[in-house]
């Protein structure tokens, strides 16, 4: 990803330059957030259980757009297929428990609030 640009390296880095910004923001925050892959857990509220199904229905999408990619760094066409169709599984049947971590970041612009 890296040999792609540097601009993988650049969130976690974000927090950081907002700070070192001082006057121009009233707070900076930080949070991170973690969304189960798929509704298996039953502890759940419905809404939080939504999120999840979405989540889940979202990284299934998201699979073959990588396909590209992967071909792109010299693997096999095989074993690109072979990855896509483990993973689709594996989401599909819930065989292994997974959480999303999101990170978010934010500022507020200072004399923007009241």
């Amino acid at each position: 990803m890296r040999g792609r640009g540097p601009g993988i390296d650049a969130y976690p880095k974000m927090f950081g330059w907002l700070q070192d910004q001082e006057d121009a923001w009233e707070s900076v925050g930080q949070k991170k957030v973690y969304i189960p892959l798929g509704s298996w857990d039953d502890s759940a509220s419905a809404k939080d259980k939504q999120m999840a199904d979405l989540m889940g229905q979202d990284i299934m999408r998201l699979i073959p757009s990588l396909r590209p990619l992967l071909l792109s760094y010299g693997w096999f066409d095989e074993t690109v297929d072979r990855w896509g169709a483990g993973a689709h599984e594996e989401i599909k049947t819930l065989k292994n428990k997974y959480y999303i971590r999101w990170f978010f970041t934010w500022a507020v612009r200072a004399g923007q609030t009241k």
